[in-house]
């Protein structure tokens, strides 16, 4: 969905399609992509958090109450 690649001395957020999917899903009910979360959670990444540390503080909840939007899975 997105990812923080480095490439030499500087960093790239990519993003996929899905990031910024907005569908009615049979699987999952309603399906509405937390896109602002997730371009968030790569920025930590760009400023040099790991997975682990962005776990550790529990990153990604506040990213998502402060970024996302109701009804958004992250």
């Amino acid at each position: 969905m997105a990812a923080t690649l480095s490439n030499g001395g500087y960093r790239q957020i990519l993003l996929g399609d899905n990031i910024f999917r907005r569908a009615e899903d049979t699987w999952f009910n309603k399906v509405n992509i937390d896109t602002a979360g997730h371009i968030a959670h790569e920025l930590f990444h760009v400023a040099g958090f790991s997975d682990s540390l962005i776990k550790r503080f529990d990153l990604n909840t506040q990213i998502h109450e402060q970024c996302g939007l109701k009804g958004t899975n992250f």
